[in-house]
């Protein structure tokens, strides 16, 4: 399945804003990576973890994908065309997404809302 990313204009927005919209959808998209049945390198569907608003993009990743992106707490899985510029570092792109990192207070907001280190 291919989901079209198409770019945007983004609106400036905090740094503190930008992490809390990451940490709200990583929260999303770990309990649906947690509920998913089969092999770690089975695609499942999350949905991007960008700061925007009015995005409900759906992107394909194994379990094995998403895991390696989580172990770091300030790295999320956004649409290639969602990377924030103000606010996120593009760390590596794919096929089917990127990978962002956050940094300064944005990075110090994901630190304190993972949940698996709660």
């Amino acid at each position: 399945m291919h989901v079209h990313q198409q770019r945007l204009p983004l609106p400036r927005i905090s740094s503190e804003r930008a992490a809390r919209a990451h940490a709200l959808f990583r929260q999303v998209n770990d309990e649906l990576v947690r509920t998913a049945v089969g092999e770690v390198g089975a695609v499942r569907l999350v949905v991007c973890e960008c700061s925007r608003e009015d995005c409900i993009e759906a992107l394909e990743i194994t379990v094995r994908e998403y895991e390696a992106i989580r172990r770091d707490p300030a790295r999320f899985v956004v649409a290639a065309a969602h990377a924030h510029e103000e606010t996120d570092v593009v760390l590596e792109r794919h096929r089917r997404f990127a990978v962002v990192g956050t940094r300064g207070t944005a990075r110090q907001v994901a630190a304190a809302t993972n949940p698996r280190q709660r």
